[in-house]
């Protein structure tokens, strides 16, 4: 493959997305245990809904990270198979894997993100009752 590099111009953007990842799961940790430490009943609904998030946030993680692997040993593999150290149907194979790895993440995030809003309405829904 003479575009063995291909697999390593990837690696910015899936580092972009785990960045992005890891900190929203640092704020949501936080959030969480913000409202453990508030220790109102009416938000223990809240607090499961959001640790759900924060477990979808982590499996999304993993994946980036897996894809994030994948795309590195593509681009050695096609390097080597370039050289002829290796056949060239495995760079293909491997790059396949992150692909699937990266679009599983992808909407592992799209449905943590569509959620979040409804969530976050509801806890505000709560925090306003609790305030009147």
């Amino acid at each position: 493959m003479e575009s063995w590099f291909f697999p390593i111009t990837l690696l910015p953007g899936i580092g972009l997305f785990t960045t992005a990842s890891a900190n929203l799961s640092h704020a949501l940790s936080a959030e969480i245990t913000v409202l453990i430490d508030k220790g109102k009943k009416e938000y223990y609904p809240i607090i499961d809904k959001k640790v759900k998030q924060l477990k979808r946030l982590s499996i999304a993680l993993i994946l980036l990270f897996i894809s994030a692997c994948c795309f590195c040993v593509s681009g050695l593999l096609g390097g080597l198979a370039y050289l002829s150290f290796f056949p060239g149907w495995m760079e293909y194979a491997v790059l396949f894997m992150g692909l699937i790895a990266t679009f599983c993440a992808f909407g592992i995030l799209i449905v943590y993100a569509s959620m979040a809003v409804g969530i976050k309405e509801e806890q505000f829904k709560i925090s306003r009752d609790l305030t009147q």
